[in-house]
Protein backbone atom coordinates (compact mmCIF):
# COMPACT_ATOMS: atom_id res chain seq x y z
CA UNK A 1 0.00 0.00 0.00
CA UNK A 2 1.89 3.09 -0.98
CA UNK A 3 0.63 6.19 1.67
CA UNK A 4 0.94 9.85 0.26
CA UNK A 5 1.41 11.47 4.06
CA UNK A 6 2.97 8.81 6.03
CA UNK A 7 3.30 11.77 8.89
CA UNK A 8 -0.28 11.40 9.38
CA UNK A 9 -0.55 7.84 8.86
CA UNK A 10 2.22 7.07 11.77
CA UNK A 11 0.63 9.71 13.61
CA UNK A 12 -2.85 8.33 13.90
CA UNK A 13 -1.20 5.12 14.77
CA UNK A 14 0.71 6.30 17.89
CA UNK A 15 -2.03 8.53 18.84
CA UNK A 16 -4.17 5.12 18.83
CA UNK A 17 -2.25 3.64 21.03
CA UNK A 18 -1.60 6.16 23.47
CA UNK A 19 -5.38 6.43 23.76
CA UNK A 20 -5.11 2.84 24.79
CA UNK A 21 -2.83 3.07 27.27
CA UNK A 22 -5.29 1.63 29.89
CA UNK A 23 -5.71 -1.80 28.29
CA UNK A 24 -2.95 -3.18 29.81
CA UNK A 25 -3.16 -6.63 31.33
CA UNK A 26 -3.56 -7.78 34.60
CA UNK A 27 -0.40 -9.36 36.18
CA UNK A 28 -1.07 -13.17 36.86
CA UNK A 29 0.32 -15.12 39.54
CA UNK A 30 2.27 -18.32 39.83
CA UNK A 31 4.24 -20.21 36.53
CA UNK A 32 2.21 -17.90 34.29
CA UNK A 33 3.14 -14.51 36.04
CA UNK A 34 4.04 -12.31 33.12
CA UNK A 35 5.11 -8.57 33.46
CA UNK A 36 3.43 -5.66 31.78
CA UNK A 37 5.89 -4.73 28.80
CA UNK A 38 6.12 -8.95 27.44
CA UNK A 39 3.33 -11.21 25.83
CA UNK A 40 3.56 -14.55 24.00
CA UNK A 41 1.67 -15.86 21.03
CA UNK A 42 0.99 -18.64 19.42
CA UNK A 43 -0.83 -19.54 16.55
CA UNK A 44 -3.72 -21.85 17.18
CA UNK A 45 -3.87 -21.67 20.65
CA UNK A 46 -7.72 -21.38 22.76
CA UNK A 47 -8.60 -18.46 24.00
CA UNK A 48 -8.67 -19.49 27.42
CA UNK A 49 -4.82 -20.44 27.32
CA UNK A 50 -3.76 -17.35 25.57
CA UNK A 51 -5.71 -14.97 28.10
CA UNK A 52 -3.88 -17.16 31.23
CA UNK A 53 -0.74 -16.86 29.60
CA UNK A 54 -0.44 -13.14 28.96
CA UNK A 55 -3.06 -11.62 31.67
CA UNK A 56 -5.57 -10.15 29.59
CA UNK A 57 -8.66 -9.57 30.84
CA UNK A 58 -12.45 -9.65 29.71
CA UNK A 59 -13.00 -5.80 30.62
CA UNK A 60 -9.89 -4.60 28.95
CA UNK A 61 -8.14 -6.57 26.36
CA UNK A 62 -10.85 -8.72 24.60
CA UNK A 63 -13.75 -7.65 21.90
CA UNK A 64 -16.10 -9.87 21.06
CA UNK A 65 -17.72 -8.71 18.10
CA UNK A 66 -21.36 -10.05 16.52
CA UNK A 67 -19.96 -11.42 13.41
CA UNK A 68 -18.36 -14.10 15.31
CA UNK A 69 -14.69 -12.60 15.25
CA UNK A 70 -13.13 -11.90 19.06
CA UNK A 71 -9.97 -9.68 18.58
CA UNK A 72 -7.93 -10.07 21.69
CA UNK A 73 -5.70 -7.08 22.07
CA UNK A 74 -2.59 -5.67 24.05
CA UNK A 75 -1.25 -1.92 23.41
CA UNK A 76 1.66 -0.27 24.67
CA UNK A 77 2.66 3.14 25.35
CA UNK A 78 5.42 4.78 23.18
CA UNK A 79 7.27 5.82 26.36
CA UNK A 80 7.23 1.84 27.18
CA UNK A 81 7.13 -0.27 24.44
CA UNK A 82 6.17 -4.28 24.73
CA UNK A 83 8.03 -7.13 22.85
CA UNK A 84 6.13 -10.15 21.52
CA UNK A 85 7.89 -13.34 21.59
CA UNK A 86 6.56 -15.67 18.73
CA UNK A 87 6.25 -18.80 19.81
CA UNK A 88 6.94 -21.66 17.28
CA UNK A 89 9.05 -24.28 18.80
CA UNK A 90 12.70 -23.96 16.83
CA UNK A 91 11.29 -20.88 14.46
CA UNK A 92 10.79 -19.11 17.53
CA UNK A 93 11.68 -15.31 17.46
CA UNK A 94 11.35 -11.95 18.92
CA UNK A 95 9.47 -8.84 17.77
CA UNK A 96 10.95 -5.66 19.76
CA UNK A 97 9.42 -2.54 20.58
CA UNK A 98 5.62 -3.86 19.69
CA UNK A 99 3.03 -1.24 20.21
CA UNK A 100 -0.06 -3.25 19.37
CA UNK A 101 -0.85 -6.77 19.24
CA UNK A 102 -4.28 -8.18 18.03
CA UNK A 103 -5.31 -12.13 17.78
CA UNK A 104 -8.63 -13.08 15.99
CA UNK A 105 -10.89 -16.08 17.03
CA UNK A 106 -13.46 -17.00 14.65
CA UNK A 107 -16.37 -18.64 16.67
CA UNK A 108 -16.97 -20.73 13.63
CA UNK A 109 -13.96 -22.70 14.00
CA UNK A 110 -13.46 -22.88 17.78
CA UNK A 111 -10.56 -25.95 17.07
CA UNK A 112 -8.78 -23.47 15.21
CA UNK A 113 -8.19 -21.39 18.30
CA UNK A 114 -6.30 -17.77 17.50
CA UNK A 115 -5.74 -18.53 13.84
CA UNK A 116 -4.17 -14.91 12.91
CA UNK A 117 -2.28 -12.09 14.92
CA UNK A 118 -1.17 -8.89 13.77
CA UNK A 119 1.79 -6.89 15.65
CA UNK A 120 2.50 -3.62 15.17
CA UNK A 121 5.56 -1.36 16.38
CA UNK A 122 8.87 0.25 15.40
CA UNK A 123 12.46 -1.45 14.79
CA UNK A 124 14.04 1.26 17.45
CA UNK A 125 12.52 2.65 20.99
CA UNK A 126 13.06 5.70 19.11
CA UNK A 127 10.24 7.57 17.19
CA UNK A 128 12.70 9.15 14.79
CA UNK A 129 16.13 6.81 13.79
CA UNK A 130 18.27 7.48 11.19
CA UNK A 131 17.46 5.40 7.84
CA UNK A 132 20.61 3.89 7.49
CA UNK A 133 20.36 2.58 11.40
CA UNK A 134 16.97 1.27 11.12
CA UNK A 135 17.62 -0.52 7.49
CA UNK A 136 20.67 -2.19 8.59
CA UNK A 137 18.33 -3.56 12.04
CA UNK A 138 15.77 -4.68 9.85
CA UNK A 139 18.37 -6.52 6.89
CA UNK A 140 19.89 -8.19 10.39
CA UNK A 141 16.24 -9.41 11.56
CA UNK A 142 14.97 -10.48 8.36
CA UNK A 143 18.49 -12.62 7.74
CA UNK A 144 18.11 -14.17 11.44
CA UNK A 145 14.74 -15.27 10.52
CA UNK A 146 16.23 -17.36 7.77
CA UNK A 147 18.93 -18.30 9.99
CA UNK A 148 16.03 -19.87 12.38
CA UNK A 149 14.23 -21.99 9.41
CA UNK A 150 12.00 -19.46 8.01
CA UNK A 151 11.87 -20.04 4.43
CA UNK A 152 11.39 -17.08 1.47
CA UNK A 153 7.65 -17.53 0.06
CA UNK A 154 6.39 -16.47 -3.09
CA UNK A 155 2.47 -16.27 -3.41
CA UNK A 156 0.96 -18.81 -5.51
CA UNK A 157 -0.24 -16.56 -8.32
CA UNK A 158 2.87 -14.30 -8.34
CA UNK A 159 6.30 -15.49 -10.61
CA UNK A 160 9.26 -17.03 -9.42
CA UNK A 161 11.79 -14.83 -9.50
CA UNK A 162 15.28 -14.54 -8.02
CA UNK A 163 16.32 -11.79 -5.49
CA UNK A 164 17.73 -9.00 -8.16
CA UNK A 165 14.43 -9.26 -10.34
CA UNK A 166 12.33 -9.79 -7.60
CA UNK A 167 13.32 -6.82 -6.24
CA UNK A 168 12.53 -4.96 -10.14
CA UNK A 169 9.67 -6.16 -10.43
CA UNK A 170 8.08 -5.29 -7.26
CA UNK A 171 9.90 -1.74 -7.81
CA UNK A 172 8.62 -1.22 -11.41
CA UNK A 173 5.33 -2.23 -11.58
CA UNK A 174 1.93 -1.56 -10.03
CA UNK A 175 1.20 -5.34 -9.20
CA UNK A 176 1.72 -5.12 -5.64
CA UNK A 177 4.53 -7.65 -5.72
CA UNK A 178 5.57 -8.71 -2.20
CA UNK A 179 9.29 -9.92 -1.75
CA UNK A 180 10.29 -13.32 -0.93
CA UNK A 181 13.11 -12.93 2.52
CA UNK A 182 15.86 -13.61 0.21
CA UNK A 183 15.00 -10.59 -1.69
CA UNK A 184 16.89 -7.60 0.65
CA UNK A 185 17.08 -4.55 -0.47
CA UNK A 186 20.53 -2.28 -0.60
CA UNK A 187 20.29 1.38 1.24
CA UNK A 188 19.56 3.09 -1.66
CA UNK A 189 17.01 0.62 -2.63
CA UNK A 190 15.61 1.22 0.71
CA UNK A 191 15.57 4.99 0.18
CA UNK A 192 13.41 4.29 -2.75
CA UNK A 193 10.59 3.40 -0.85
CA UNK A 194 7.94 4.85 1.46
CA UNK A 195 6.91 1.06 2.26
CA UNK A 196 7.84 -2.58 1.10
CA UNK A 197 6.87 -6.06 2.47
CA UNK A 198 8.74 -9.13 2.51
CA UNK A 199 7.25 -12.76 2.94
CA UNK A 200 8.55 -16.12 4.58
CA UNK A 201 6.78 -19.51 5.79
CA UNK A 202 7.86 -22.34 8.56
CA UNK A 203 5.99 -25.32 8.97
CA UNK A 204 2.77 -24.47 8.14
CA UNK A 205 3.01 -20.76 9.48
CA UNK A 206 3.00 -17.75 7.14
CA UNK A 207 4.24 -14.44 7.56
CA UNK A 208 4.05 -10.68 6.37
CA UNK A 209 6.32 -8.19 7.29
CA UNK A 210 5.79 -4.27 5.65
CA UNK A 211 7.57 -1.11 6.53
CA UNK A 212 6.19 2.41 6.33
CA UNK A 213 7.73 5.52 7.04
CA UNK A 214 7.02 9.09 6.74
CA UNK A 215 7.23 10.09 3.10
CA UNK A 216 8.47 13.49 3.86
CA UNK A 217 11.79 12.70 5.26
CA UNK A 218 13.40 10.53 2.41
CA UNK A 219 16.92 12.70 2.50
CA UNK A 220 19.18 9.96 3.69
CA UNK A 221 20.79 12.42 6.23
CA UNK A 222 17.44 13.09 7.79
CA UNK A 223 15.83 10.48 10.88
CA UNK A 224 12.67 9.61 10.11
CA UNK A 225 9.52 7.77 11.70
CA UNK A 226 8.81 4.10 11.03
CA UNK A 227 6.60 1.12 11.45
CA UNK A 228 6.66 -2.12 10.79
CA UNK A 229 3.48 -4.39 10.72
CA UNK A 230 3.65 -8.33 11.49
CA UNK A 231 0.98 -10.36 10.24
CA UNK A 232 0.83 -14.28 10.64
CA UNK A 233 -1.52 -16.08 9.93
CA UNK A 234 -2.14 -20.33 9.35
CA UNK A 235 -2.84 -22.32 6.21
CA UNK A 236 -6.20 -22.60 7.05
CA UNK A 237 -6.13 -18.66 6.47
CA UNK A 238 -4.38 -18.53 3.51
CA UNK A 239 -6.58 -20.72 1.74
CA UNK A 240 -9.54 -19.09 2.77
CA UNK A 241 -7.98 -15.63 1.66
CA UNK A 242 -7.52 -16.81 -1.34
CA UNK A 243 -10.83 -17.29 -2.08
CA UNK A 244 -14.45 -14.80 -2.16
CA UNK A 245 -15.81 -14.04 0.94
CA UNK A 246 -19.22 -16.40 0.37
CA UNK A 247 -16.85 -19.52 -0.53
CA UNK A 248 -14.60 -19.59 2.67
CA UNK A 249 -16.39 -21.87 4.68
CA UNK A 250 -15.64 -24.67 1.66
CA UNK A 251 -11.80 -23.03 1.59
CA UNK A 252 -10.04 -26.45 1.90
CA UNK A 253 -12.22 -28.66 -0.47
CA UNK A 254 -11.61 -25.68 -2.96
CA UNK A 255 -8.23 -25.32 -2.78
CA UNK A 256 -6.94 -27.86 -5.30
CA UNK A 257 -9.38 -25.73 -7.26
CA UNK A 258 -8.03 -22.83 -5.95
CA UNK A 259 -4.25 -23.51 -6.42
CA UNK A 260 -4.69 -24.22 -10.25
CA UNK A 261 -6.22 -21.46 -10.49
CA UNK A 262 -3.65 -19.37 -9.34
CA UNK A 263 -0.92 -21.55 -11.03
CA UNK A 264 -2.49 -20.44 -13.62
CA UNK A 265 -2.16 -16.58 -13.30
CA UNK A 266 1.45 -17.07 -12.31
CA UNK A 267 2.07 -19.18 -15.77
CA UNK A 268 1.07 -16.28 -17.51
CA UNK A 269 2.97 -13.74 -15.70
CA UNK A 270 6.31 -15.99 -16.34
CA UNK A 271 5.44 -16.23 -20.08
CA UNK A 272 5.16 -12.68 -20.20
CA UNK A 273 8.70 -12.07 -18.05
CA UNK A 274 10.63 -14.79 -20.11
CA UNK A 275 9.92 -13.21 -23.20
CA UNK A 276 11.58 -9.73 -21.77
CA UNK A 277 14.74 -12.06 -20.95
CA UNK A 278 13.81 -12.74 -17.26
CA UNK A 279 15.00 -15.51 -15.59
CA UNK A 280 12.29 -18.00 -14.01
CA UNK A 281 13.69 -19.60 -10.77
CA UNK A 282 12.40 -22.84 -11.60
CA UNK A 283 14.36 -23.86 -7.69
CA UNK A 284 11.98 -22.54 -5.94
CA UNK A 285 8.60 -24.74 -4.37
CA UNK A 286 5.69 -23.30 -3.37
CA UNK A 287 5.21 -24.69 0.24
CA UNK A 288 2.60 -27.35 0.74
CA UNK A 289 -0.54 -26.72 2.93
CA UNK A 290 -1.87 -29.44 5.07
CA UNK A 291 -5.75 -28.82 5.33
CA UNK A 292 -7.84 -30.13 7.80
Amino acid sequence: MMCTNMKSLLLICLLATSACDNLTPANTQGSNKVTDDKMTIRLNIQPDEYAQLNGLTKKSNINKQPAGLNFYTKHWSVKQYGSVRVDHGKHSFTIPHALTVMGTYDVTYPEKGLSSFYVGGGMTPHNEESHEQVHLLFMNFLQHLLDIGWRSYIYFSDPRLLPKDAVRYAFETDTGYILPANSPLSLEQWMRRTDQSWQLHANGVFLSITFMRDGETMDINEKSSYFFSYDLIDTYNLAANSVEYKDRPNAIELWPKTLQKLHGYRDETEAMLREQGIEIDTAYTDPVLILE
